[in-house]
């Protein structure tokens, strides 16, 4: 009885920090971000922006593995990397334009089918925090 009390603590001792895992809470996430996403909204410094279809199509994406690709008419692709541990969440979108590198720091939240992204402009936009949502638009893969 002492034995099985033992293993039974010993296991949830090993859940429990599994729970807490930065890694396992990194690729839970990216997990939750895997599918179709229609870009439903956006807002700049609080004030909602009115879309045209056209915006609608260019920033809606499909997550697939460690990709996202855009539905512009270029079809960009970019790579991203998550960090849950930080307050609030951290996406860094990383984009390769010939030899020069892009990258976006921004902060996310997902609940239920629902993702937000929320940046700070920079260059002619510094200034001017963006918040774009999205609608998850099928099940994950």
């Amino acid at each position: 009885m002492r034995t099985a009390n033992a293993a039974v603590l010993a296991l949830a001792t090993c859940l429990l920090i599994a729970a807490d895992d930065p890694k396992t809470n990194a690729e839970k996430d990216r997990g939750n971000l895997q599918g179709n996403w229609t870009f439903v909204k956006a807002e700049e410094n609080g004030v909602e922006c009115s879309l045209s279809d056209e915006q609608i199509k260019k920033y809606s994406m499909v997550i697939n593995g460690d990709s996202v690709v855009y539905q512009d008419r270029n079809q960009t692709t970019k790579s991203f990397v998550v960090d849950s541990t930080k307050t609030p969440k951290e996406i860094v979108f990383t984009r390769l334009q010939g030899q020069e590198k892009h990258i976006r720091k921004m902060t996310y939240s997902i609940e239920g089918d629902s993702l937000k992204l929320k940046f700070a402009g920079t260059g002619q936009r510094a200034g001017i925090t963006t918040v774009m949502e999205y609608r998850r638009d099928a099940p994950k893969p």
